[in-house]
C-alpha cells in the first residue's frame, strides 16, 4: 500500500466515513508495516488534539477536527496545519504563563512588606514557578496533549457488535486500548489482555473502561478475568464495591440493581461501598457467589452458577467461537460427571487435559468403523469432552470451532473407555453405572459428527440424539496444542 492510499484511510477512519472492506485494508496494512503503525499513532494523537484546541478556541468540536483532517488535504499537510496550530497555541499559552509570572514577581520586588514572609518552599532547579490558576490550566491543557499509554490489547474475538466509539474498530485490531478508555460491546464474544497478563473476557452487552494495567471498572453488563499466576493486586471497580484478585477466575455482572460475582476457582475479596460507605470486606472462595444490592444496599449470598458465564471464557483454553446454546466449563472434571452436570437440553463442553504429548502412536477408527486414524508419537494435544444428557428424548446440533487443528474425534464408547486415564484428570470419578457402560459414546445412527475437512480442520459439526435419562451422548475431541 502507498502512503498516500494509507493517509486517505485513516482521513476516512477519523471522519467516521470508513467501509469495512477498507477496515480491513487498514488493518492488514498496520499489521505487516511498522512505519505505518508509527504514522497512524502519530495521526490519532494529532486528532485528540485537536479536539482540545478546538475547545480551548471555543470551536465546535464535532466539526473542526474532521476539517482538518479532511482526506482531500493531503497526508503531509493536514499533519504540518495540524502541528502548526499545536505549536502556536502551546507557545501562547507559555508566553501568556510567563508573562504573568513576571508581572508579580515586579509588583513584589517594589512592594514592602509589613511583616516577615514565612519562608517559601524551595523550588528545584529549572523549574519555572507559575501562578496558581495558570499553571493549574497549562498542566490540564498538556495532560490532555500526553496520550496515555496502552494497557490493553485484543486477543480474540468472535461475531462482536462494538459500541460506535471513535476508533473502536482500529483500537480492536492494531492500536489497542489506553488507560481511562472504554471497551464496550453490544454483542458477541471477546478477549481482551492487560498488559499484566489478566484476561478480561466478554460475552454479550458489557461496558468496561480500563484504568490501569491491573485495574479496570466494569460499568454495565457481565465480564469474566483470569488472572494467571504470578499477577497480584487486580481489581474490578463496580457500582458497589470493589473485587480484588486473591489468584483466581471469576466473574462479574453488573445490572441497575444488583452487582453478581461468581468465583470459578482461587479467591477474591469483596469490599461493598454503598454511597461512598465502605462496609466490612467479604472473602469469596471458590464455587461460591455473592450479590451486592444497589439500591437496598445490602449484600447476599446467592446460588453459584457455574454455566453463567458459559463462552467467554473458552477462549483462554482454545475455543474461537461455539453455537450459543452450548455451555462451557471452565475447570477440569472433579466429581461425577453425570450426577455433577445433571441433564439439561444444552450440550456441555468440558476442558480435560493440555499440552498432553502421546508417547506412541494412538490409533483408532473414524466413526464409520472403516478407516484408520493414526495421531504421531511425540504430538502434543489439548482434550476436550462434549457431553449430551437430556431429560427426555431429544435431538440437539451445534458448531465448535477452535483455534488450531482437530487432530482426531473419538466416537465409540471404547476408544472413549481407554483414553479416559489418558486425558481425564479424576477417570475413577467417572458415572460408570449400567447405563454409561452400555450407552456412552455417540456412534449410533442418529448421532453425526463431522470436521470441515476442506478448509483449515478447525470446525467441528455435530448432531447428537438422546433417548431421555436412559442414555447420554459423548464425544473425545482431541486439538493440537497450542504449546507445540
Amino acid at each position: 500500500m502507498r502512503e498516500e492510499e494509507l493517509d486517505r484511510l485513516i482521513g476516512s477512519l477519523i471522519s467516521n466515513d470508513i467501509s469495512e472492506v477498507e477496515i480491513r485494508q487498514l488493518r492488514d496494512a498496520l499489521s505487516s508495516n511498522a512505519e505505518f503503525r508509527l504514522k497512524y499513532v502519530e495521526a490519532v494523537d494529532l486528532y485528540a488534539s485537536m479536539f482540545t484546541l478546538a475547545g480551548a478556541l471555543d470551536v465546535d468540536c464535532q466539526l473542526a477536527p474532521t476539517r482538518w483532517f479532511n482526506p482531500q488535504i493531503g497526508g503531509q499537510r493536514f499533519r504540518r496545519i495540524g502541528w502548526s496550530l499545536v505549536v502556536t497555541s502551546a507557545v501562547i499559552l507559555l508566553c501568556v504563563c510567563a508573562f504573568v509570572y513576571v508581572t508579580e514577581n515586579f509588583q513584589s520586588g517594589h512592594r514592602q512588606p509589613e511583616v516577615a514572609q514565612a519562608k517559601q518552599p524551595a523550588v528545584p532547579e529549572n523549574v519555572t514557578p507559575k501562578p496558581a490558576d495558570a499553571g493549574l490550566e497549562s498542566a490540564t491543557v498538556v495532560a490532555q496533549l500526553e496520550p496515555a499509554a496502552v494497557v490493553a490489547q485484543l486477543e480474540s474475538s468472535a461475531d462482536v457488535a462494538w459500541i460506535d466509539d471513535l476508533n473502536q474498530a482500529m483500537r480492536q485490531g492494531v492500536v489497542g486500548w489506553r488507560a481511562g478508555e472504554l471497551i464496550g460491546l453490544n454483542n458477541g464474544l471477546a478477549t481482551v489482555r492487560l498488559k499484566s497478563g489478566v484476561l478480561c473476557c466478554f460475552d454479550g452487552f458489557c461496558r468496561l473502561k480500563v484504568v490501569s494495567h491491573n485495574h479496570v471498572s466494569l460499568l454495565k453488563g457481565s465480564a469474566t478475568f483470569h488472572v494467571p499466576e504470578g499477577v497480584h493486586g487486580f481489581e474490578v471497580d463496580t457500582p458497589s464495591g470493589t473485587i480484588e484478585d486473591l489468584g483466581t477466575t471469576f466473574g462479574v455482572s453488573v445490572s441497575s440493581d444488583d452487582v453478581d460475582a461468581h468465583v470459578m476457582s482461587g479467591e477474591i475479596l469483596i469490599e461493598p461501598n454503598f454511597n461512598q460507605i465502605p462496609q466490612a470486606p467479604i472473602q469469596l472462595m471458590v464455587n461460591s457467589a455473592v450479590r451486592l444490592n444497589t439500591k437496598q444496599k445490602t449484600v447476599s449470598r446467592i446460588q453459584y452458577n457455574q454455566f453463567q458465564y458459559r463462552n467467554a471464557l473458552a477462549f483462554t483454553v482454545g475455543v474461537r467461537r461455539m453455537s450459543n446454546h452450548i455451555r462451557f466449563r471452565w475447570s477440569p472434571i472433579e466429581a461425577s460427571l453425570v450426577t455433577e452436570l445433571g441433564h439439561s437440553s444444552s450440550p456441555v463442553l468440558l476442558r480435560e487435559s493440555t499440552a498432553q504429548e502421546l508417547t506412541e502412536d494412538f490409533v483408532y477408527f473414524d466413526s464409520d468403523r472403516k478407516v484408520q486414524v493414526k495421531i504421531p508419537a511425540g504430538t502434543k494435544v489439548d482434550s476436550f469432552l462434549l457431553h449430551f444428557s437430556p431429560v427426555v428424548d431429544q435431538n440437539v446440533n451445534g458448531e465448535i470451532q477452535f483455534m488450531n487443528e482437530i487432530v482426531g474425534v473419538l466416537r465409540g464408547r471404547e476408544d472413549l473407555d481407554r483414553t479416559d486415564t489418558m486425558f481425564m484428570r479424576y477417570p475413577e470419578r467417572m458415572d460408570m453405572s449400567e447405563r454409561a457402560a452400555t450407552r456412552r459414546g455417540s456412534d449410533e445412527p442418529e448421532d453425526s459428527v463431522s470436521i470441515d475437512m476442506a478448509g483449515t480442520k478447525r470446525t467441528l459439526k455435530f448432531q447428537l440424539g438422546c433417548l431421555g435419562q436412559k442414555v447420554f451422548d459423548q464425544v473425545r475431541i482431541l486439538v493440537r496444542s497450542t504449546s507445540e
